[in-house]
């Protein structure tokens, strides 16, 4: 009867490409089509694609997803078809809490930072030297977006600039949810050469190594010296942490980005059928 629910889903991603050239800074749109119909010379009955919003905090992606859901309306609408869909996921920007950073960074030193051998920092060089000159850019324009100020490849300790927040990262965590319901700090160590890229083959090898332990040895050390101090709460840092929270989060009720009513951003299409 020529209502394609491929149809829809095509209609569907070709308003949000559309919709790019409106989005704030920082705005992600990714998509793939999960079921496409089940053989070229069948008009599909059923369609889905799956979407991935990221925005530079929880009301941007909020917004970004309302915008994306009339899309898919209009696009049921001009195929008659119907559209349902389903929120499978979600995560806050992180409330950073400098308090806690500072705790954190301030053991830097008695936490021992890493010494990294000959051996380790040959290996880190082989990896870097994988990357093209534009990747390794990108990524040192990434780190100093996040306060770093990237020198050596594996850089034993770090700064007070150091922890994430300020700037956007492009990606996201289920942390971001944690720290708008209770202080959250963090800290970033080295466990891959400066420049590697996350999700990466690169990182898998850092990761993997004895660079990617002994970083992860060296944050459990600086986590353990932080929490001692949060238990003896010297100088009333645990107090300064609690009053900075409640400042930044301004009386705003944590709500999980999943609505109970809806629970799923994926536009799933079923074509109509008149009886007859």
């Amino acid at each position: 009867m020529g209502r394609s629910a491929l149809d829809a889903v095509e209609l569907t991603n070709i308003g949000a490409n559309y919709l790019r050239e409106h989005v704030p800074d920082g705005s992600r749109i990714h998509y793939t089509i999960t079921n496409g119909g089940v053989a070229p010379n069948i008009v599909p009955d059923a369609a889905s694609v799956w979407y991935y919003l990221r925005g530079a905090d929880r009301d941007a992606a909020d917004a970004l997803l309302a915008r994306l859901l009339k899309i898919a309306r209009g696009a049921a609408l001009m195929t008659e078809t119907e559209v349902s869909w389903d929120i499978k996921g979600g995560a806050y920007s992180l409330n950073v809490n400098h308090t806690l950073n500072a705790l954190l960074t301030g053991q830097q030193h008695e936490a021992q930072p890493p010494v990294f051998s000959q051996e380790e920092q040959e290996f880190a060089a082989s990896l870097a030297a994988t990357l093209e000159t534009s990747q390794r850019e990108a990524a040192l324009d990434k780190a100093r977006k996040l306060g770093l100020e990237p020198g050596e490849l594996l850089p034993a300790a770090f700064s007070e600039q150091t922890p994430a927040g300020g700037a956007a990262s492009g990606g996201s965590t289920d942390l971001g949810d944690v720290s708008w319901i209770t202080p959250v700090g963090q800290i970033i160590t080295t466990c891959a050469p400066v420049g590697i890229q996350v999700h990466t083959w690169q990182a898998t090898a850092a990761f993997g190594s004895s660079i990617g332990l002994k970083g992860m040895h060296y944050a459990a050390r600086l986590i353990a010296l932080a929490a001692y101090e949060l238990l003896t709460d010297v100088g009333g840092v645990l107090a300064q942490a609690r009053e900075e929270f409640r400042e930044s989060t301004r009386g705003r009720r944590y709500a999980p980005a999943i609505p109970a009513e809806v629970r799923a951003p994926v536009p799933v299409y079923a074509g109509r059928r008149e009886s007859g």
